[in-house]
């Protein structure tokens, strides 16, 4: 018997799969975390604990609400053994706890083939870039504008696809 190939699908967390924290515009997160718009791919480490300490404080799962829709598509297709579904995010190592509790309370731990949390600190875009080649995905979902870009460019066999928090088709993009 011929064993099919497993359909790779990637997803990154904040912003497809997790919410933002409520109340805290967008734009502001951006800012803190990243810089402006302007700035391109441009990502700030928190290096003072201070920082950290408000970041994972930020990253808790009280504050960090699912995106309901997509968690569920998440779940339902998790199911399916046609598929391998890994999550790909671009935390940094010192979220790795809030980040476990996130999946555990939202009942994701050990549904999904892998979770690859950014435990080497590199930029986002060159930690995601690099799982990707590793794992040959065939999709990436991304909430982030200018990461889709980059990956298109630098993974273009992987179909990377951007996400808002809003409902997404992803059957219709998957082709189930």
């Amino acid at each position: 018997m011929v064993q099919e190939k497993k359909i790779k699908i990637g997803f990154d967390l904040d912003g497809v799969i997790i919410g933002r924290p409520p109340l805290v515009p967008r734009g502001l997160l951006e800012r803190l975390f990243r810089g402006t718009k302007d700035s391109g791919l441009i990502y700030r480490f928190p290096t003072g604990k201070r920082h950290q300490w408000l970041r994972k404080i930020s990253h808790h799962y009280f504050f960090r609400p699912p995106i309901k829709d997509n968690l569920a598509f998440l779940k339902k297709i998790s199911q399916d053994p046609s598929f391998e579904i890994y999550l790909i995010s671009g935390r940094y190592s010192f979220l790795a706890k809030e980040t476990t509790r996130w999946l555990v309370k939202r009942e994701l731990a050990g549904k999904v083939s892998r979770v690859f949390i950014n435990e080497i600190d590199l930029p986002p875009h060159i930690f995601k870039k690099k799982i990707i080649k590793k794992l040959e995905l065939e999709f990436y979902f991304e909430d982030d504008d200018q990461i889709v870009a980059f990956l298109r460019k630098e993974v273009p066999q992987t179909k990377t696809y951007w996400v808002d928090s809003k409902s997404f088709d992803f059957f219709r993009i998957i082709g189930q």
